[in-house]
């Protein structure tokens, strides 16, 4: 009889990243089921069972303590990872706190997620070993690495075209770019929005806007006077990673 494969229900609000993280844990020998909110999650794991649940951190609506929370109290008793593209230490200790039995820092490499998934299931198949190198490319300055996104998924260029489709659609679609910094609602709106930007620019490779999106959103936190400089590099490096995603898809 041939095992059945472990399933993993991944929710997660950020097109990029469910996809980067469906494809991994399928890679690692496990079914995967997405979710891109937590009313998604919650209708699914009422006619379906999930052996692990990754559950991303923040989300418009509820977060996602809340959903681990709502899914406990229907009866929901499989094993919970936070996934957050930020992780300190106090926050990390507030999730586990709060019943997520692990954290996975955003985006992780696939040695990284199996790892983690070995933890609390049984793969069926392993990543390839080629999968446990590093991602090294945090301080290039190219519009768009392929080595390194290569790396990330696997070596699947397929998949890595079919990410930065989606990862160009979100950035056509953001409106990051007409945000007035100086109102406070659309800054909070901006940062968020930076916020998940990054673990895309890491997860497809675009480590020149994965720098000045973290520089604008640092300057945007801390309220300080480098914003509008910040913002006018990152606006250039955004329009530029556009026409270079547009060049190869």
């Amino acid at each position: 009889m041939i095992a059945a494969s472990p399933r993993v229900l991944i929710v997660d609000d950020d097109a990029v990243s469910l996809a980067f993280l469906l494809k991994a844990v399928e890679r690692c020998g496990c079914e995967a089921i997405g979710a891109a909110d937590a009313a998604g999650a919650t209708a699914r794991l009422q006619v379906e069972h999930a052996d692990l649940l990754m559950i991303d951190r923040r989300m418009p609506g509820i977060d996602g303590t809340a959903l681990l929370r709502e899914l406990r109290t229907l009866g929901v008793q499989a094993p919970a990872v936070a996934t957050s593209a930020e992780l300190d230490q106090a926050a990390t200790a507030a999730l586990l706190r709060a019943g997520f039995a692990d954290t996975l820092l955003k985006p992780a490499d696939l040695a990284t997620i199996q790892r983690l998934l070995l933890r609390f299931v049984t793969p069926v198949a392993t990543a390839p070993h080629r999968c446990a190198v590093a991602i090294e490319s945090a301080e290039s300055t190219a519009l768009l690495d392929d080595a390194a996104a290569l790396i990330a998924i696997g070596g699947d260029h397929i998949a890595l075209r079919a990410l930065r489709v989606l990862f160009a659609n979100e950035l056509d679609d953001a409106a990051i770019g007409t945000a007035d910094p100086a109102d406070a609602e659309q800054r909070r709106a901006v940062i968020e929005r930076l916020h998940r930007m990054r673990a895309s620019c890491r997860i497809c490779g675009a480590p020149a806007l994965g720098s000045a999106t973290q520089q604008y959103e640092r300057a945007l936190r801390e309220e300080s006077n480098d914003v509008a400089s910040a913002r006018a590099v990152f606006l250039q490096t955004y329009s530029a990673t556009r026409q270079a995603l547009a060049a190869v898809s």
